[in-house]
């Protein structure tokens, strides 16, 4: 419990201090991109957890790393940005593969008890939110990929630290 509630204080003291630095202006344009990005997926993913219960493992797992990406962008030594940043966006791609994957079908409804079928997720569901997901993940995998000065390191992993 005490990790959980260190972990919730580190988080919102990262969003109030990244808050304070947007209204200073100080950010520059490729920090603010990212971070738009990023909280366009923290949008999705409670919208996500509150129109299906049957999602809420994956809105949880998008939660967590929205977090990390953020915490890898603000507080990680450029090599270590780069190294860590492009797992957890691997992982976020898996996880938004999964969530596309776990369409309900009639067979999987028929095959498997109610509490098995729970497990799938509704097409309708699946349909509203993985072009949105789909997007905003291109958005942030884009902004990891920008390398102006050619030095193998993102522009984002350069910015901030």
């Amino acid at each position: 419990m005490k990790k959980l509630t260190y972990a919730i204080l580190a988080f919102v003291l990262t969003v109030l201090n990244l808050t304070y630095i947007l209204a200073e202006g100080s950010l520059p344009s490729i920090v603010v991109q990212l971070q738009e990005a990023l909280n366009d997926l923290d949008s999705l993913q409670i919208d996500l957890k509150q129109e299906s219960k049957e999602a809420r493992t994956i809105a949880k797992r998008i939660r967590f790393l929205v977090g990390k990406i953020n915490g890898v962008v603000l507080f990680a030594q450029p090599n270590n940005c780069k190294k860590i940043g492009l797992i957890y966006i691997s992982q976020l791609e898996k996880t938004i593969l999964r969530f596309d994957n776990k369409r309900c079908n009639n067979f999987s409804l028929r095959k498997y008890t109610v509490s098995r079928a729970n497990a799938c997720i509704s097409g309708e569901v699946i349909d509203n939110f993985s072009p949105k997901l789909q997007e905003s993940f291109q958005k942030v995998k884009s902004i990891f990929q920008i390398d102006e000065n050619g030095d193998n390191i993102p522009d984002i992993c350069e910015t901030t630290n």
